[in-house]
């Protein structure tokens, strides 16, 4: 499969969920920081117990090594907040390999921003990987070589397949662009 491709049919979506977060503005604060740890939990949380169930066989152990919502919960631990129960709704195309693949696309793309996104509110909230940031520090020093990792299994499906993969991943990016819908106030494109 092309991965260029597949970047570029999903853009818009990303795009869009990405406009919803606040995360990057230069005001941001501890509350609205904890505000987007709770909206990310829920999904966070349901889509690795739905994915632990319904794994295709051969990505069952790139599935297993990925769990980011205990640091979910240890971030929000950290600002006094409990984990919010999970909430995931899948989707029919995930329910394929390739669907599958596309889903966690979005999932697995989320720790190659969730490093720039650490970089960015550690100095500015005074904290750290292990007081707030775990979840978006995810696989620390290990994050590139489990994106390659994954990145390896998209590019080993067929080309047939490219549309199956975008579709999926579309509609990840909808979950996960509902899931922050309530932060959309917070985010503010002038910072």
């Amino acid at each position: 499969m092309d991965l260029q491709l597949l970047r570029t049919a999903t853009m818009p979506e990303h795009q869009a969920t990405e406009a919803l977060m606040p995360v990057m503005k230069t005001d941001l604060t501890r509350v609205e920081y904890a505000q987007v740890l709770r909206c990310f939990a829920p999904i966070i949380a349901g889509w690795e117990a739905w994915a632990a169930t319904h794994v295709p066989a051969e990505y069952a152990e790139l599935i297993a090594a990925r769990k980011r919502a205990p640091l979910l919960e240890r971030d929000l631990a950290a600002f006094g907040e409990a984990m919010p129960a999970p909430h995931f709704v899948a989707d029919a195309s995930f329910s394929t390999p390739a669907g599958f693949l596309g889903a966690m696309y979005v999932v697995e793309g989320s720790t190659l921003g969730g490093q720039y996104i650490a970089k960015h509110v550690e100095p500015l909230l005074g904290i750290d990987a292990e007081h707030g940031t775990a979840y978006f520090r995810g696989y620390r020093e290990e994050t590139g070589a489990r994106w390659k990792e994954f990145q390896a299994a998209l590019l080993a499906l067929p080309d047939d397949k490219a549309e199956e993969v975008i579709f999926a991943a579309r509609r990840m990016f909808g979950l996960f662009r509902e899931a922050i819908l309530p932060l959309a106030p917070l985010a503010s494109p002038a910072n």
